[in-house]
Formats: C-alpha cells, sequence, structure tokens
C-alpha cells in the first residue's frame, strides 16, 4: 500500500493537470468531438475533416 500524499504534493500534481489540459475542441460531426493542444494537430485534422468546426 502506498504513502499518503500530502497536501503540497496534491497541489503541485493537480497544477500540473490543470496545465496540460486540451486547449482546442474540433467537432468532426454531429457525434464526435475531439480534444488537442497544438494547432497543428487542428490544421492536420481540419485538413482530413473540412467540414470541422472549432469550438
Amino acid at each position: 500500500m502506498g504513502r499518503k500524499r500530502t497536501a503540497k504534493q496534491l497541489e503541485k500534481k493537480l497544477a500540473e493537470l490543470k496545465a496540460k489540459t486540451p486547449k482546442f475542441k474540433l467537432k468532426l460531426n454531429e457525434k464526435t468531438i475531439i480534444t488537442l493542444s497544438n494547432i497543428d494537430k487542428v490544421k492536420y485534422w481540419k485538413s482530413l475533416y473540412p467540414d470541422a468546426q472549432l469550438i
């Protein structure tokens, strides 16, 4: 069994996760929404799905 994390460790981990959150949401079709972290990836997906909408 692992050790309990301290409040400082939890705050650090939470800050890392918040910084890692995706910046872009792209709606490919009516059912599919993907999340991307890089604008280059958005351009790539837009080339595959020209009707995709940035949310």
